[in-house]
């Protein structure tokens, strides 16, 4: 076979052009969970050893479809988001600037370990997967950690210039990265309370890499009465109402959610860990 990449392209895209086509009774919902650092060997689905429980993942392991050779486009979190949304390999980004400052070695020092990270901020016309299921007549949200760039500070007017408001979800609710400032939710293009308190680093505790690993945080300002342990409650409570809210509108529009967890490291409140499981 001489031509053998787009007949590939073809075979893996007929059944999302199927889909995408059809009309919006038939379209099915879209929910896609990405978690920091989960393990493949973690579910107990994919591996009965695991120290893990995971009964709801099992169950969906056991109702749905479960792949067993699959691969992110990254080692780590920016890149493999950004893989993820659009669909590109992180390196295809890569523009004259940063191929000269490699060649210099004028590269940061995060980017000495890695290379210069992709991020949507730097590409507002991209086509990613929330625009894309916009175009189809999809309700989009996004909820938890982007980490594709947003805007840090408000504007004069209260509003945020950049948020995932802009690269095609009709609603969001998080913040950009979990370990650096600022600390506090962002709704649309909001602050929900605006952070105005300093907090101080917190490394991880008991650790190989106390910068990376375990619960810990940079210095920054975050919003009053800020608690990290109180996040996966947040974002979860918001990703369940905004599901409800679709599911009440009867099916007429079909939606997707990109629901976006850093449960695998972070600390959690004691209520959080009584009133649910993974």
């Amino acid at each position: 076979m001489k031509h053998p990449l787009p007949l590939l392209t073809a075979l893996l895209l007929t059944p999302l052009a199927a889909v995408l086509s059809a009309p919006p009774s038939a379209k099915p919902n879209v929910l896609i969970i990405l978690v920091d650092d989960m393990g493949y060997g973690d579910p107990q689905c994919f591996n009965p050893q695991s120290k893990i429980a995971t009964p709801h993942i099992d169950k969906l392991a056991a109702d749905g479809m479960k792949f067993t050779n699959a691969h992110a486009g990254a080692s780590i979190c920016v890149p493999s988001r950004y893989s993820l949304l659009t669909g590109r390999m992180p390196y295809r980004n890569w523009n004259t600037s940063a191929i000269k400052r490699t060649r210099k070695g004028e590269l940061s020092a995060l980017e000495k370990k890695h290379f210069p990270q992709p991020q949507l901020q730097h590409e507002p016309g991209r086509l990613n997967l929330a625009t894309l299921m916009k175009r189809q007549g999809y309700a989009t949200a996004c909820v938890g950690k982007w980490h594709q760039g947003m805007s840090s500070k408000a504007e004069a007017d209260g509003t945020l210039k950049m948020t995932p408001a802009d690269f095609g979800f009709d609603y969001y609710f998080g913040f950009d990265a979990p370990e650096q400032e600022p600390y506090a939710f962002i709704e649309n293009k909001r602050f929900v309370v605006a952070p105005t308190e300093a907090i101080a680093d917190h490394p991880g505790e008991g650790v190989t890499n106390p910068e990376t690993q375990g619960a810990h945080w940079r210095k920054g300002l975050a919003a009053p009465g800020w608690r990290f342990e109180d996040v996966p409650s947040t974002i979860g409570g918001k990703a369940d109402a905004w599901l409800t809210k679709q599911t009440a509108s009867g099916g007429n529009e079909p939606f997707f959610l990109y629901y976006t967890t850093r449960m695998a490291w972070i600390s959690c409140s004691e209520a959080w860990h009584r009133i649910t499981k993974t």
